[in-house]
Order: C-alpha cells, then sequence, then structure tokens
C-alpha cells in the first residue's frame, strides 16, 4: 500500500517547485522599459548613460528555490514508494 499522505505532499511540493521556476522565469526576462531603451538605442546607434539593468539575484532565488521543491517532492514521493514495499 502507498503511503498517500507523501504522495499528496510531494505532489504539493512539485506543484510549488514548477510554479516558484515559473516565477523566477518571468523575473529575469527584461521589463517593457528595458525593452524601450534596447530599441531606442539600436535604432539611433546612440548609446546613454543610463542603466537600467538589475540584478536578477531575485529571479535566480526563485528558480533555485523552485528546483529545491520540484526535487525534495520527487524525492517523498520516490521515498512513499519505498516505504510501501518494506512494510508489510
Amino acid at each position: 500500500m502507498l503511503r498517500t499522505e507523501y504522495i499528496l505532499a510531494g505532489s504539493i511540493l512539485v506543484l510549488v517547485g514548477i510554479a516558484l521556476c515559473i516565477v523566477g522565469y518571468n523575473e529575469m526576462r527584461p521589463g517593457t522599459l528595458e525593452q524601450s531603451v534596447r530599441l531606442l538605442q539600436e535604432l539611433s546607434g546612440e548609446q546613454t548613460n543610463v542603466k537600467l539593468v538589475h540584478p536578477n539575484i531575485k529571479g535566480y532565488l526563485f528558480l533555485v528555490g523552485g528546483g529545491l521543491f520540484f526535487v525534495g517532492g520527487i524525492l517523498l514521493i520516490l521515498k512513499s514508494r519505498k516505504m510501501s514495499t518494506t512494510q508489510p
């Protein structure tokens, strides 16, 4: 018999991990203002002194957290299968 509480908790962790990875990916994409400035720079051929590039630390943290949640959920699901084969 499979341990349903481990499967349920693992599935929730996997879903949270996927959601965090999606949020992290969206955080790392350049914003509308950055895209507009880059387009204007390419069209005019001039460089501006304004630095709009922001560090993507928040996006990387979401990606790492999502990966950890995903792996933890998979391991929890696999643990439930091992427990079901060792216990009568």
